[in-house]
């Protein structure tokens, strides 16, 4: 059944806000701006640099994209740029009356985000992945971004990865077999991906499947040969990549599926690189 449920997943398949001119002879506040850095980008509030503002997170590059005034202060919405799984995360800076600007915690589903003032609070929103889904928003609050919507509900097959175990050698060998047999030639083929439609949450859920099948006995190789095309196509790869890599950083899911999504997302990306994009 584990198997006939991976293939009938496979087969059914910024805005800126505008910013507010001060008041003709209103005192000059200090803006915020984009500056190198050595090797690297970083924020200047005035006189103060603000390297790193994302932490331990690796972007490629800072763009400012939003400012808001909010009361007497001025918030700026940062977004950081990195790979093709997660292209779009973010920060707020914000003034602090101890003299060193306030910078909240990374925030964001990986998507592109807009931001506006609502009943004087900045609500930021994105969709849920970058594939797609229902929008999450965050509001700023107390020196943080908090989220106002809850994630979106995983689905079962998003929850836990059916042990091998559980099979037995020769149910191993059957489902090897009838996956090989029966996932889908269209999804073989970038030039035939290009006329298949997948919703972003079929594909999360099948990424997902094929990652959790990829750590079997013998599925190391099948699986990836198999799921290359899509990951290497211009209409799915980078959505398929998001996938996995917003499942393994929705709370809850459990630590086995984490793992077999993220040595799964490593894996495409060798087997990927060893081919030129579709």
């Amino acid at each position: 059944m584990y198997i006939r449920h991976l293939i009938l997943l496979a087969t059914a398949a910024v805005s800126a806000a505008d910013a507010r001119p001060p008041r003709e002879g209103a005192p000059l506040r200090p803006t915020l701006a984009v500056v190198p850095q050595g090797g690297e980008q970083a924020l200047q509030y005035g006189p103060t640099i603000l390297p790193r503002p994302f932490g331990g997170e690796l972007v490629d590059t800072l763009s400012i994209i939003g400012r808001y005034q909010v009361g007497r202060d001025t918030l700026f919405l940062v977004r950081g740029s990195g790979g093709a799984s997660c292209p779009s995360r973010y920060v707020v800076v914000a003034p602090s009356r101890g003299g060193t600007p306030l910078v909240t915690s990374p925030f964001g589903t990986c998507a592109l985000a807009t931001g506006k003032m609502v009943r004087g609070q900045l609500i930021v929103a994105m969709d849920a992945n970058i594939a797609g889904g229902p929008a999450i928003r965050y509001a700023y609050a107390g020196g943080q971004m908090r989220p106002l919507d809850a994630p979106p509900p995983q689905a079962t097959s998003d929850t836990t990865c059916r042990s091998y175990d559980s099979a037995g050698p020769a149910g191993q060998d059957a489902m090897l077999a009838e996956f090989d047999r029966t996932f889908p030639d269209q999804f073989r083929h970038g030039s035939q991906l290009k006329k298949v439609s997948i919703a972003p949450d079929e594909l999360r859920r099948l990424v997902t499947g094929l990652a959790c099948f990829s750590t079997w006995p013998g599925a190391d190789k099948i699986v990836p040969q198999a799921a290359t095309p899509l990951f290497a196509s211009k209409r799915y790869g980078d959505a398929s990549f998001a996938a996995l890599e917003t499942v393994s950083q929705t709370p809850g899911v459990d630590a086995g599926v984490v793992a077999a999504v993220r040595q799964f997302g490593a894996e495409m990306r060798y087997y990927v690189g060893r081919r030129t994009a579709l």
